[in-house]
């Protein structure tokens, strides 16, 4: 835990802006990702539970898929223990917000590479393909209306 908080320290430091230098060179980055803007605590969390999950099950065990469902139910435990005040998961030593993003970030994987394991339930048609999951709105999760119930 002292790396933990070591490593948020030392990332959180508040650091004198410069301006990009700008040399000839071209890049058309134009509404892509700016991978930098995510916080390195994030990665770091992710990281370190991917570790250990290396060490439970095995490396790269996530890849293989799994039910959609069985990822949501880790990552809501996680989230519930955290909130009823729990910071840091018994088993693993590792705080439960290191679990849950690393589940939630396995269905956001899941949502490109396994759409067929995806056991919600729900009615509407979810278009999960690489090409257009940066395009997914809000409107493509609702279920739609069920006519004639009261």
């Amino acid at each position: 835990m002292e790396d933990l908080e070591k490593f948020v320290e030392d990332n959180q430091q508040s650091q004198p802006e410069e301006k990009p230098k700008m040399g000839g060179g071209l890049r058309y980055n134009s509404g892509k990702a700016e991978i930098h803007q995510v916080p390195t605590s994030n990665i770091f969390a992710i990281a370190k539970t991917l570790q250990y999950g290396a060490q439970k099950y095995a490396k790269g065990n996530f890849r293989k898929g799994m039910a959609w469902t069985t990822v949501y139910d880790c990552a809501q435990r996680h989230m519930m223990k955290w909130l009823d005040g729990e910071l840091v998961d018994e088993e693993s030593g590792l705080p439960h917000l290191y679990h849950a993003i690393t589940n939630i970030g396995f269905l956001i994987e899941y949502a490109n590479t396994c759409p067929e394991l995806d056991d919600r339930f729900t009615e509407a048609p979810i278009n999960t393909s690489k090409d257009s999951f940066d395009k997914i709105t809000f409107n493509e999760y609702k279920k739609p209306e069920k006519k004639g119930i009261i």
